[in-house]
């Protein structure tokens, strides 16, 4: 990515065009504190919605907020929950460019350790004075943006996000460089957070010299994550330093640009327009918990929506469990009986899984058919072929989730037995 430059902006009034003027970053009138006072008090300059529109009408929270990594910049929550963790900074110190991405990274890795209360306690000391003891500083922000938001989905929102390291992290600066745009290297040390990191340039313009002249804000949108293949980390276990295999994508054959994954919004907006409400509600639910129910368990979200993942310790794999389609089909239930002849695992741990999940729907059953070099593939379909609909999952929730932690059960007592 080639350094981006700022063409100067017109301002065109009776046929007129009247020049603006750069104007620098200063340490006096215009420091690193002014432009996060800026960034509080006019949180519509930062372009969410062009980097992850899950994260848009975000409302500025905290400055300065206390984690063990250091104090956060900004941080920002949306009615829906989600949060948007900034960190400003001028570019005038050489290490603090090639630090500053594993710096908010960092803020991102200690706050998705604490629960709903834990946030709460910290923006509270973060500014007592507006926050007292009794006020829950994220309702009461959500609230007044909202009056009729929904309290329950909001509190939900906040620690799904926690939970699952689900943030918008932005990097805000007067000129962005080459250095930190190229963030391969700090985005391998956090496999399991589910964040988006962007990069905003901020420039600032004047239309002449004189003290009282309007002060024109540009922000411009640099780069934002993509879909990355990260390290590869395989272990044996028992494992010996020796043992530790670390693949890294070839530099000299890249990995193909992949489309991003869908957003929750997205996704549920989609499913809207194909089931009923009852079902995207059972999904909402099933999400949620699922991830309660059992840690390792946990939500992965690909270009056709999420998947129910349980991360098992003792062998480093995932396990795909059971996926949502926009159509409102369950999907991506072939996945395990690959996962477990790969690790030497019992059979019946995979036939259990799929028959729990067969059972759950009328006609439903389990299919087999045979890739092009004759491997087996066996997944769950209805009336011999069909998909299965989450519309018979609505009053059997309860069920589709004892059959998730049964297997997830079974899979741990399999891989402490190896």
């Amino acid at each position: 990515m080639t350094q981006s430059q700022f063409a100067a902006p017109l301002i065109v009034r009776d046929g007129r065009t009247t020049p603006l003027q750069r104007v620098a970053f200063g340490d006096r009138e215009y420091s690193e504190d002014w432009l996060q006072r800026l960034l509080f008090e006019h949180p519509r300059l930062l372009p969410i919605a062009e980097i992850e529109p899950w994260f848009d009408d975000s409302l500025p929270v905290v400055r300065e907020l206390p984690t063990r990594a250091g104090p956060l910049d900004l941080l920002y929550v949306n009615a829906r929950g989600n949060l948007t963790l900034v960190e400003t900074k001028l570019w005038r110190n050489p290490q603090a460019r090639r630090e500053v991405v594993g710096q908010v990274i960092d803020y991102a890795k200690e706050i998705a350790r604490w629960s709903y209360a834990d946030l709460v306690e910290a923006i509270r000391s973060a500014d007592p004075r507006r926050f007292p003891a009794d006020v829950d500083p994220l309702l009461h922000l959500a609230r007044e943006a909202s009056p009729d938001f929904d309290e329950r989905d909001f509190v939900d929102g906040v620690q799904r996000g926690l939970r699952r390291g689900q943030f918008l992290l932005l990097i805000v600066g007067d000129g962005i460089r080459e250095e930190v745009v190229q963030i391969t290297d700090y985005l391998q040390s956090t496999p399991s957070l589910g964040y988006t990191l962007g990069l905003v340039e901020i420039a600032l313009f004047r239309t002449g010299d004189e003290p009282d002249a309007p002060l024109y804000v540009q922000p411009r949108t640099l780069a934002r994550t993509e879909v990355l293949t990260r390290a590869v980390v395989e272990i044996k276990v028992p494992a010996r330093p020796e043992d530790i295999v670390v693949t890294l994508p070839s530099e000299a054959q890249p990995a193909a640009r992949t489309r991003r994954p869908i957003t929750e919004e997205e996704f549920l907006g989609r499913l809207a327009e194909s089931a009923s409400a009852e079902v995207v509600e059972f999904v909402r639910w099933a999400l949620g918990a699922a991830e309660d129910a059992r840690p390792g368990i946990v939500t992965r979200w690909g270009q056709g929506g999420p998947m129910v993942k349980f991360g098992d310790s003792m062998t480093g794999k995932d396990f795909t469990l059971c996926g949502f389609g926009t159509a409102g089909t369950l999907t991506n239930t072939e996945w395990i009986r690959g996962r477990c002849r790969e690790l030497g695992l019992p059979d019946s741990l995979w036939e259990q899984h799929l028959a729990g999940l067969a059972g759950l729907f009328r006609g439903g059953g389990i299919k087999t058919y045979y890739s092009s070099n004759g491997d087996p593939w066996s997944y769950v379909a209805v009336h011999d072929k069909k998909p299965p609909p989450l519309a018979d999952l609505v009053s059997r929730r309860e069920a589709w989730l004892d059959v998730i932690t049964g297997t997830v059960d079974g899979i741990r007592e399999a891989t402490e037995r190896l």
